[in-house]
């Protein structure tokens, strides 16, 4: 195990902070480590009636492209939100689906050398459609896909968001899909 010396709080913002611990490696050496604190965070991947797939596209800044990625969000919204009904939340607020019989696909480290983040994984049915309630920062388009398609966008790399293709195999290898 790392021990922790000291860890010092660079920045606290409105969902995240940012610290720089020194720990003691296991040869003896301090090392100072970064790290990002993430809420946690969920992705979900629903089915309509006829096995279609809402799919979100939005301007990603931090890699300057735009990305087609499954609904998700951060756990931050409301306190003490389970990851289910947050989960369901982002599908409604990103889609304007309301969703049904969520399922635990299950949990996902997405870069755990420098964020905290845990990201749950799940998999749901469409009940219904209401509106999208995007946030002010939020602009984000609404497609739908077939699942073959979907597996063809991954496997040629049209598709490159981590925790799209994370939920999409899970739910391909449990035979969810």
């Amino acid at each position: 195990m790392f021990e922790t010396i000291r860890s010092k709080t660079l920045y606290t913002g409105p969902s995240y902070s940012f610290s720089v611990d020194t720990i003691m490696l296991p040869n003896g050496k301090p090392y100072d480590l970064e790290q990002l604190h993430h809420p946690g965070g969920v992705v979900v991947l629903a089915l309509d009636g006829n096995g279609r797939i809402p799919m979100v596209r939005q301007y990603r800044y931090g890699v300057k492209q735009e990305l087609l990625e499954l609904p998700a969000g951060k756990l931050d919204k409301t306190p003490g939100e389970s990851p289910e009904k947050g989960a369901l939340r982002e599908l409604e607020e990103e889609t304007g689906c309301e969703g049904e019989h969520i399922k635990l696909l299950g949990i996902a480290y997405p870069s755990p050398g420098v964020v905290t983040e845990v990201l749950h994984i799940y998999m749901a049915s469409i009940k219904g459609q209401t509106n999208q309630e995007l946030d002010a920062e939020e602009f984000i388009k609404v497609e739908w896909y077939e699942k073959d398609t979907l597996r063809m966008m991954i496997a040629d790399n049209t598709i490159k968001d981590a925790k799209t293709i994370c939920a999409f195999s899970m739910a391909m290898l449990k035979g969810w899909l």
